[in-house]
């Protein structure tokens, strides 16, 4: 595997999963908690009411406090991570600990993400991405394309000791997977997802092992643990906003139901991130970036990464697969695309086709 395909298949698991493979979700400042909600029923939605759905669990996911210890089984490996989330009306923060391999913390405090690497002594500060993360694994505030997915409702269930009722959305067409949620009915919190390919077949399941639904927030012990930095050098990885045509790109058409959620440019690899002392309102060079494309269904998430051609590291055209995740790289003239997501292979190739670079 090349360094960019490893790169890129890394970076997809960490959009698909939450920065380091799950996180608590959205990209929204605290606020409020809505009013009570009648608890959730097999009965309560119906087939084309999938939006309202993601909305339940992503409400929930958003306000409630909770705790727990979550797995992810890609197939072929596992992997684990205790979450704390915390929501008191006025700041929403939660702590992530990996569990397996190389040691990390990660707080989510409102718009930041803080990411600690206790071994080197090397924590790292960046803006939330809005794109979605178990417990609510679709991007915050964007409508589900109904048009694409069936809503199937299925029976009940017991994770993690909790009752659990479970739906399917069932893809109308080829270009994506299917996805089947197991929801908490008092809290609606989300338990356990699912993606299944055309044939039915398990491809990732991310579930709680153990949950906590509702614990007393304590959001100010975790935002001084996150602020305690001292033996750390402190990194700040620069992304900078941008549309397709400003960064010299446009698109040829889309793969049906999807749309553009952002475009960024962020540094190519780790190295590029700058130190906290710097000035923290500078660009990065052109040269050291790529250009990062977000692209959804309401469910189904596809990135897609732009950077010059480069025929040391970018060998030869490559394809490959974690769990639900594919990647898929290819060369367009003088540039590399790579195309990451829960989707099939299909759906990928349709994206870096769809990618046309404009010319001077």
């Amino acid at each position: 595997m090349t360094a960019l395909r490893s790169t890129a298949l890394r970076q997809a698991r960490q959009l698909a999963c939450s920065l380091c493979c799950i996180g608590a979700l959205l990209g929204a400042p605290a606020q409020a908690a809505p009013a009570a909600t009648a608890p959730l029923t097999l009965g309560s939605f119906g087939p084309t009411e999938g939006s309202r759905l993601l909305r339940r669990a992503q409400e929930a996911a958003r306000h409630r406090n909770y705790a727990g210890t979550f797995v992810i089984n890609l197939g072929r490996s596992m992997s684990s991570s205790r979450i704390v989330h915390f929501n008191d009306g006025r700041e929403q923060i939660e702590r992530l600990d990996i569990l397996d391999g190389r040691a990390r913390r990660i707080y989510r405090h409102n718009n930041v993400v803080h990411v600690f690497w206790p071994a080197t002594q090397i924590a790292s500060i960046e803006p939330r991405e809005p794109v979605g993360a178990f417990p609510t694994p679709w991007p915050a505030d964007l409508e589900l394309d109904t048009e694409r997915y069936e809503l199937v409702q299925g029976g009940s269930d017991r994770i993690a000791g909790l009752d659990a009722l479970v739906w399917t959305f069932k893809p109308r067409d080829a270009l994506r997977y299917a996805f089947r949620l197991w929801l908490e009915p008092q809290s609606s919190l989300l338990l356990r997802a699912d993606v299944l390919n055309d044939r039915g077949e398990l491809l990732e399941s991310t579930a709680y092992s153990d949950l906590q639904a509702s614990v007393r927030p304590q959001t100010q012990v975790l935002v001084q643990e996150m602020r305690r930095l001292t033996g750390y050098q402190v990194t700040r990885l620069q992304v900078e906003r941008t549309d397709l045509a400003r960064a010299g790109w446009s698109l040829r058409g889309l793969p049906a139901g999807f749309q553009l959620v952002r475009s960024v440019r962020r540094p190519i690899g780790e190295h590029h991130a700058t130190p906290v002392a710097a000035s923290a309102t500078s660009a990065p060079a052109p040269e050291s970036t790529m250009l990062q494309t977000v692209f959804s269904d309401g469910l189904t998430q596809v990135s897609v990464y732009i950077e010059p051609f480069d025929p040391l590291q970018h060998q030869r055209e490559s394809h490959a697969a974690m769990g639900a995740t594919y990647a898929l790289s290819r060369r367009q003239a003088d540039w590399w695309i790579t195309a990451v997501g829960d989707a099939p292979a299909l759906t990928l190739l349709k994206f870096v086709n769809a990618m046309e670079r404009l010319k001077p």
